[in-house]
């Protein structure tokens, strides 16, 4: 959850978009832009995901594909 507050940063620039998340029941941890792409057919491809991967973002893929995609 975000929480607004005073900002120390003199820029927009100096924002870092990056964060940690740390899963619940595991020692993994992930590191990335907080940004993901929905599921819908037209957007959740694996063609999006590998493009978004080279950004730091994430895609939920699209439900219909098999496992062999």
């Amino acid at each position: 959850m975000y929480r607004a507050k005073r900002s120390t940063l003199n820029s927009r620039a100096q924002v870092d978009l990056i964060g940690q998340f740390k899963f619940l029941y595991s020692t993994n941890s992930w590191s990335g832009i907080q940004v993901i792409t929905a599921n819908m057919e037209t957007v959740g491809k694996f063609e999006m995901a590998l493009a978004l991967s080279k950004h730091e973002l994430f895609s939920a893929i699209y439900k219909h594909y098999y496992i062999e995609k």
